[in-house]
């Protein structure tokens, strides 16, 4: 498993009280996908997600970071760092806001 260190933003914010505290660092298991099939592959990482994950990335989709826990989406703040791990799981640490 690949380990990176990431700011992250959460693409879904809520709107309790709790979103307004300050974000705390945090490491969690992921899944490097693109945006593109972060939001049209729900569920389980399956071998068809893998390839939908690396072929648009290819074309050009920007990566994204799925929550192991959750699998919540979050938006990359450093595209470069993070684009040659799509299609991979990672530990990521960062700030999830």
């Amino acid at each position: 498993m690949n380990r990176i260190g990431l700011a992250i933003a959460a693409l879904l914010l809520s709107s309790s009280a709790g979103w307004a505290e300050k974000a705390v660092e945090q490491t969690f298991p992921a899944y490097v996908d693109s945006d593109i099939c972060s939001r049209l592959m729900l569920g389980p990482v399956t071998d068809k997600r893998i390839s939908c994950s690396k072929d648009t990335a290819k074309e050009g989709s920007s990566p994204a970071i799925v929550r192991g826990t959750d699998n919540m989406v979050l938006e990359v703040r450093n595209r470069k760092s993070v684009k040659k791990l799509v299609g991979e799981f990672a530990e990521v640490t960062g700030q999830v806001k």
